[in-house]
């Protein structure tokens, strides 16, 4: 009798007959050949899943050990021009064609002698000698920490722009430069104003990869810009080693008082600017940067009718008059000013904005009309639309000074920090304060002897509405309220607000 191989017989699926339906059990035997299997045969092993977390594991060991060696494959590479992308400038901008005319491309570079003394002073040993300061002060905790090296290549370069201008505009494209514009009064009177520029730099290949361009806007506009080139894949890898810093000086000269220019304008990226010494009336100002302060030096003064300061991630500083609008805003960074308005009285309304983030505002504003204190004059109100927010920082607003008869229309907001506002004695309306979870306190110390009339009239301080985290009443003199359009709010949540007539 032949052998045979026993098979088990694999479970019944719902498709097979039952055993009383007499169904013939398939004949299993290894002589009857292949095609009377019926089970499927074993899938194959599936290899692609182990290659692919092989290959991702391997991938991420690169990556984690070039970050660890970092410095070393910057050094172990060496960065030919092409390295350098070409220069691609945005010759349009808000409509305008900027066109790059008298733009002479860097070719020269000098060494700063008074920094390093060695010509050949190769790059990475300067990097170097940083980094190894670096370590002395994590091991010995060093202070202050060691400064920066500043880069070895130095260039210099002065343009002129002449001083019977409409507009003059400063701006800089592509990636790279970062540094810092100062716009001052010029030492000596001439016919021009002076533009003496300063660029230092680590790689001698940003030779003919950087413009620095008198720029034409049709008309009588003409302003300075910066050209580099954009960024690219090489980031990782060279670091900072192809930044270039910029100092630039804008001389403004005392003649320009004959011929006053009507609008100053810039857009600078990564760049500081910095007003110091000069107090011309500008009809238009419009100062625009990123991640650069904007800060007016106690003895200079930013005067326009229409005053617009931008900026992210750094702080305002400084002295600002403006008699129509004023527009103040920045992110993460606090603003700390000293804000002039005036108004003729009636439309169009003066107005303010000072705006951050997570960051504190303290500012007073100084507030004039167009005519004298005088009953004469009472029938021409000046008007003011003020609006001040934050969020995360808190707001100390100041009104030291007003004229008698205004009427102002004030709105502070902030959230989980603290509101406080100093009003002074001529306001005359609503006012309301509102937080959470804190105190909403309203405080005066005036008196009849201080009355800005003159006429010995008690101050009233009506509050009908308050409680936990609530005032709102009225203020105003004598025994009688009038209706003067005037109103302030203090918003905030999570901490006192405070509101004290002075």
């Amino acid at each position: 009798m032949a052998s045979t191989a026993a098979y088990e017989r694999l479970p019944a699926s719902p498709m097979e007959n039952t055993p009383g339906d007499h169904a013939e059990t398939p004949n299993l035997n290894v002589a009857s050949g292949p095609n009377e299997f019926d089970c499927a045969p074993p899938l194959p092993r599936r290899r692609g899943r182990k290659l692919a977390r092989a290959l991702l594991f391997v991938a991420g060991f690169i990556v984690v050990l070039s970050f660890v060696f970092r410095n070393r494959v910057r050094r172990a590479i060496i960065i030919p021009v092409s390295a350098l992308p070409p220069l691609k400038p945005d010759p349009v901008r808000d409509g305008q064609v900027l066109f790059q005319r008298d733009c002479v491309p860097i070719w020269n570079e000098t060494i700063d002698l008074d920094s390093y003394d060695d010509q050949n002073l190769d790059v990475l040993d300067v990097v170097k000698e940083y980094q190894l300061q670096l370590l002395n002060q994590a091991t010995h905790r060093l202070y202050p920490p060691p400064r920066r090296p500043e880069p070895p290549f130095l260039y210099r370069a002065r343009y002129s722009l002449p001083v019977n201008l409409d507009s003059i505009y400063f701006l800089n494209r592509g990636s790279f430069a970062s540094g810092t514009v100062r716009y001052e009064l010029a030492p000596h009177d001439s016919d021009s104003i002076s533009i003496d520029v300063s660029m230092r730099y680590w790689r001698k290949e940003v030779q003919g990869r950087v413009n620095m361009c008198v720029l034409h806007r049709g008309g009588f506009e003409k302003g300075f810009g910066i050209f580099t080139p954009p960024k690219d894949h090489w980031n990782i890898i060279l670091g900072d080693r192809r930044d270039m810093r910029f100092e630039v000086v804008v001389g403004i000269p005392q003649s320009a008082l004959a011929y006053p220019v009507a609008n100053l304008a810039s857009d600078l990226h990564d760049f500081s600017q910095t007003v110091d010494g000069i107090k011309h009336y500008w009809s238009s100002v419009n100062l625009t940067s990123t991640n650069g302060a904007i800060v007016v030096q106690p003895e200079a003064q930013l005067q326009a009718a229409n005053l617009t300061l931008h900026t992210t991630n750094a702080r305002i500083e400084g002295s600002f008059v403006s008699d129509h609008s004023l527009k103040i805003e920045t992110t993460n960074d606090p603003i700390l000013a000293d804000i002039g308005l005036s108004n003729q009285g009636g439309y169009p309304t003066t107005t303010a904005r000072v705006w951050t983030t997570n960051a504190r505002i303290n500012a007073s504003f100084y507030l004039s009309g167009a005519y004298p204190d005088d009953e004469a004059y009472r029938g021409s109100q000046a008007d003011f639309n003020i609006h001040a927010r934050s969020s995360n920082g808190p707001i100390d607003i100041a009104i030291p000074v007003a004229p008698i008869n205004h009427k102002l229309r004030m709105l502070s907001h902030t959230s989980n920090a603290y509101s406080k506002a100093q009003i002074h004695r001529t306001f005359e309306g609503l006012f309301r304060a509102r937080t959470t979870h804190a105190p909403a306190e309203v405080s005066t110390s005036l008196t009849s002897a201080d009355d800005p009339l003159g006429q010995d009239r008690e101050p009233t301080l009506q509050v009908p509405d308050q409680y936990e985290g609530y005032s709102h009443g009225k203020f105003f003199w004598g025994d009688r309220y009038r209706s003067r359009s005037s109103e302030f709010e203090l918003l905030t949540s999570n901490a006192p607000v405070e509101i004290t007539f002075i």
